[in-house]
């Protein structure tokens, strides 16, 4: 029989082990990788202990550390790469006008796009969908019932691809094609006045309108100011 202390040691073990790896992990991505310095890097942790789902937002690094450590059967072929969102999850998906300037609903950041396995989207939407449930306080049976939902609707949606009843270059999600609260949603936005954006970033100063000074906003520096003036030349 395996004595309480010699269990209490080694749990404690594990919990050093996983802490300096955490520490080892995020010092090689945000320190190494991002060149963040000492503030930013406290003030994006100050952000990710608000939350567990915070912190999953914040450590796509540390996610994908622990997922290619384990085997996971049922990847994308090697011969058939896919683009993949690289961080998917509820917070990158949003509401905004397409080309056409029509209000659609769709993934809104693919800074972590990546040539890989579909898997990878696929287990880091279920993970935010686990602890989102978590955080509205949903029983496990609930979790598990969301994260079943989430994996059928993506499976059946593929099969459509396959059996070519629909084409995934011609996937939209606007009023006419979603349901629900998102359906609710892109009505809203669309019933906006078209200068709502402009009066939340901009004032009028006697004559003159200019822009607001808040988080959103920065002032580029000279090298950013040169490559937007020949990005888009007057």
């Amino acid at each position: 029989m395996v004595k309480p202390a010699i269990v209490d040691n080694v749990i404690r073990t594990r919990t050093k082990l996983r802490r300096d790896t955490l520490i080892s992990v995020l010092e090689e991505f945000d320190e190494n990788l991002m060149k963040l310095d000492r503030d930013k890097r406290a003030e994006k942790y100050r952000k990710m202990m608000q939350t567990p789902f915070s912190f999953f937002r914040g450590s796509a690094y540390l996610f994908y550390y622990d997922a290619t450590r384990h085997y996971f059967p049922y990847h994308t072929s090697v011969e058939q790469p896919t683009w993949i969102q690289g961080d998917l999850h509820f917070e990158n998906f949003g509401a905004f006008c397409d080309e056409s300037g029509q209000i659609v609903y769709d993934v809104n950041d693919f800074d972590e796009g990546y040539i890989g396995s579909y898997l990878y989207d696929v287990l880091r939407m279920s993970a935010s969908i686990a602890l989102v449930c978590r955080q509205l306080g949903y029983d496990q049976e609930r979790q598990l019932a969301m994260l079943e939902h989430y994996a059928l609707a993506y499976y059946k949606q593929i099969r459509r691809y396959v059996k070519h009843k629909a084409d995934p270059g011609k996937f939209v999600m606007d009023k006419q094609h979603a349901k629900g609260l998102i359906r609710k949603l892109l009505r809203k936005l669309e019933k906006r006045q078209q200068g709502h954006f402009l009066e939340k970033v901009t004032a009028v100063m006697q004559t003159d309108r200019v822009f607001l000074e808040n988080s959103e906003l920065a002032v580029p520096t000279p090298e950013e100011q040169k490559q937007l003036e020949n990005a888009w030349p007057m």
